[in-house]
């Protein structure tokens, strides 16, 4: 999915529809490719084999060393200083409940806003 949401990304870049009247469409693709790759993070861990631990591992590593509250967040998302199944439950809600909900949000507006831009691209063509 992320290689799919890259492709159409370039193709929209190739293509030139992300200029006027269709700034919003790009705006709202790119917050879409956000939570693509949320999904693949969060969903990386969920088998919890060794690679969904070591990934785990190196994210929150990642996010510890955001500057002020990195070490807050990181514990946050951990669950703890250990991971465990806190962790594991943790990236479920968040890959479940909290990723899901955006995306219908985003991709309400992305579709909304597709359909404003053709309108307006038919009105042009007349």
């Amino acid at each position: 999915m992320i290689v799919l949401a890259v492709l159409h990304m370039g193709q929209t870049l190739i293509y030139g529809a992300y200029r006027k009247p269709r700034e919003l469409n790009w705006i709202t693709g790119v917050f879409m490719l956000f939570i693509v790759f949320g999904f693949g993070l969060t969903g990386y861990l969920l088998p919890w084999d060794q690679k969904g631990f070591w990934a785990t591992q190196v994210a929150t590593s990642i996010m510890g060393l955001s500057p002020v509250i990195g070490e807050f967040l990181k514990e946050v998302v951990q669950g703890g200083n250990d991971y465990g199944n806190l962790t594991l439950t943790r990236f479920y809600s968040f890959h479940v409940f909290f990723s899901t909900s955006r995306s219908y949000i985003v991709y309400g507006d992305s579709y909304l806003s597709v359909q404003k831009a053709w309108r307006y691209t038919a009105l042009e063509t007349r």
